[in-house]
């Protein structure tokens, strides 16, 4: 599933100091831009991740979901 790639994407960008910004992570993940867009706004209204201005960041909720999964 597409969200719980961006998850895991987000939390690996985390790891290197890396900002997890809409460029970046689609690199790392197979999704259409627009998928992608509408997978973050599904994540961020399920209080999985944050977004501020060109960064996406995930909460501790996301953060625990992106570790399990």
């Amino acid at each position: 599933m597409v969200d719980t790639q961006i998850l895991r994407a987000i939390a690996r960008l985390s790891r290197t100091s890396s900002p997890a910004t809409f460029d970046a992570i689609e690199l790392r993940v197979a999704a259409e831009p627009a998928e992608l867009r509408a997978a973050i706004a599904r994540l961020s209204r399920g209080g999985l991740v944050t977004r501020r201005a060109q960064e996406v960041r995930l909460t501790m909720f996301g953060l625990a979901v992106a570790v399990a999964s």
